[in-house]
């Protein structure tokens, strides 16, 4: 009897000490690389001018884009891991979006309440 009381009291420890465990810790895993922009060039469609347009991330951190004929030069742009946002004319029309491989997709909106959807992709720069 006191055999039989001692293995249900030893099982009962460690049972109660496998329960009370600390999980393993999930393996580590480092943010996302930032993918270096910097004079790269983007073409894709814009929902906003309803036309393809051509991107160019400078080094400096403005951000130039042309369409329709045009060029301009009034806009800046930041990255953060896979993370980018840019502005343009001072804030008048801005864009959130994430980048992966060659492919920019995200969403703009402007101060006039408009939203509006780009996807871009990486093109070989012209300079």
């Amino acid at each position: 009897m006191k055999r039989l009381l001692t293995c249900v009291l030893a099982c009962f420890v460690l049972t109660l000490g496998a329960a009370h465990a600390i999980p393993a810790r999930l393996p580590y895993e480092p943010p996302p690389t930032a993918i270096d922009l910097r004079g790269t060039t983007w073409s894709g469609y814009n929902d906003a001018v309803k036309a393809n347009w051509t991107v160019l991330f400078e080094p400096d951190g403005t951000f130039n884009y042309s369409y329709g004929g045009a060029s301009y030069h009034i806009g800046t742009w930041r990255a953060e891991g896979n993370s980018l946002y840019y502005e343009t004319n001072k804030k008048y029309a801005e864009f959130q979006g994430v980048i992966q491989g060659n492919t920019i997709q995200g969403q703009g909106w402007n101060v006039a309440g408009l939203r509006w959807q780009i996807l871009l992709n990486r093109v070989p720069s012209p300079r």
